[in-house]
């Protein structure tokens, strides 16, 4: 069973989201196709201490959340 303590989603604050979707988009810029997005992210949470151990229900809630923001960084 795992701790309260573990690392969620809910720990990232908005100003924490957003700075990972600029991270990708200055990596790799702002029209990368769904797998390729979440493949970028995948490799940066494993440069950041707890998201390593995220459960791969938080990891796809993480995901679906920085895909939402990193769209909407595409509009006008």
């Amino acid at each position: 069973m795992r701790s309260r303590n573990e690392p969620s989603c809910a720990n990232l604050t908005t100003d924490q989201l957003d700075v990972l979707v600029d991270i990708i988009i200055e990596d790799h810029g702002s029209m990368l196709p769904r797998a390729e997005f979440n493949n970028a992210m995948l490799m940066l949470f494993e440069d950041i201490a707890g998201l390593e151990l995220l459960t791969p229900a938080q990891r796809n809630q993480l995901l679906k959340e920085m895909w939402s923001r990193y769209q909407r960084s595409q509009m006008p």
